[in-house]
C-alpha cells in the first residue's frame, strides 16, 4: 500500500537514506499505527478508498436568501390560428311595436334675431295732462316807492272785547252761546269761542257774527256711552264805537 510505504519511509528517514525500500507485503497487518506517523504529513490523496465517517445529523435550515433580480422578458409567441367561420343564424320573427317614448325636455331658447329696420313715425298722440304747478320763483327786487294815496275814512273811536261764559252738557249735539255788543260800541267786527275746560271732548259746529254781537254752537262728545263731563266755553265779540 502507498500509505504504508510512505509512512515507513518517513518514520525511518533522517540524516541517512534507507539502503533498501520496504514494501507493504513486508509489514505485518496493523503494525504501523497513528503514533508512528508525523502530524500533518499526510493528505487526502495519500489514502485509498474513503476516509469519510458516518454522516452526521442534518443541520437546521439556513435563513432565506435575498430575492433574485427579475429575469428578462421572453420573446413574443407566435399568433394562434384563426378559428372556423360560424354558421349563419336564422332570421328572427319581427317583434311587436314598442310603446311611445317619454316626452323629451324643452329645448334651449333660440338666439335673438337680427335687429329690424326702423319703423315709420307714428301719428301724434293726444295732448298730455296739465303738469303740476312749478315752484315759486325767487322774489324780485323792491319796486320804486308809490305815490301817496288819498286820505281814508275815519277809524274806530274805540275797540272793546266783550265775553260771555256758557256750559255745554255731556252728550249735547248743538249747544249755542252768544254775546252782544254794548251800546257804547254797537258795531261788531270780529269774534270767536274759547274752550275753558273739556277741550278733548268739544267740537265747534259754527261760529259767526250776529246783528248785535257773536254766536257759536258746540257739541260735547263726552258721555258716549258713559263718563261724560260738562264743557265750559267762552264766546267773544270784538265791538267798536264808530
Amino acid at each position: 500500500m502507498a500509505v504504508a510505504f510512505i509512512a515507513l519511509f518517513l518514520a525511518v528517514s533522517g540524516t541517512a537514506t534507507a539502503a533498501h525500500l520496504i514494501t507493504g507485503r513486508q509489514i505485518a497487518r496493523n503494525a504501523i499505527t497513528g503514533k508512528h506517523v508525523k502530524d500533518h504529513s499526510l493528505s487526502a490523496r495519500d489514502f485509498s478508498g474513503t476516509i469519510a465517517g458516518t454522516p452526521g445529523a442534518q443541520g437546521p435550515q439556513g435563513a432565506q436568501g435575498p430575492q433574485g433580480a427579475r429575469g428578462a422578458t421572453g420573446a413574443k409567441g407566435d399568433a394562434g390560428r384563426d378559428g372556423r367561420d360560424g354558421q349563419d343564424g336564422s332570421a328572427a320573427a319581427k317583434g311587436d311595436k314598442g310603446d311611445p317614448g317619454l316626452k323629451g325636455d324643452k329645448g334651449d331658447t333660440g338666439l335673438n334675431g337680427a335687429k329690424g329696420d326702423k319703423g315709420d313715425t307714428g301719428p301724434a298722440g293726444p295732448q298730455g295732462a296739465k303738469g303740476d304747478k312749478g315752484d315759486t320763483g325767487p322774489q324780485g327786487p323792491q319796486g320804486p316807492k308809490g305815490d301817496t294815496g288819498s286820505q281814508g275814512p275815519a277809524g274806530f273811536a274805540g275797540i272793546k272785547d266783550v265775553t260771555s261764559i256758557f256750559l255745554v252738557p255731556s252728550g249735547s249735539d248743538n249747544t249755542p252761546g252768544s254775546v252782544n255788543c254794548p251800546s257804547t260800541h254797537p258795531r261788531v267786527v270780529g269774534g270767536g269761542v274759547e274752550i275753558v275746560s273739556g277741550t278733548e271732548a268739544s267740537q265747534v259746529l259754527a261760529t259767526h257774527p250776529s246783528s248785535s254781537g257773536w254766536v257759536v254752537r258746540l257739541r260735547n262728545e263726552s258721555g258716549r256711552p258713559f263718563n261724560g263731563q260738562t264743557i265750559t266755553a267762552m264766546v267773544h265779540a270784538v265791538c267798536v264805537a264808530g
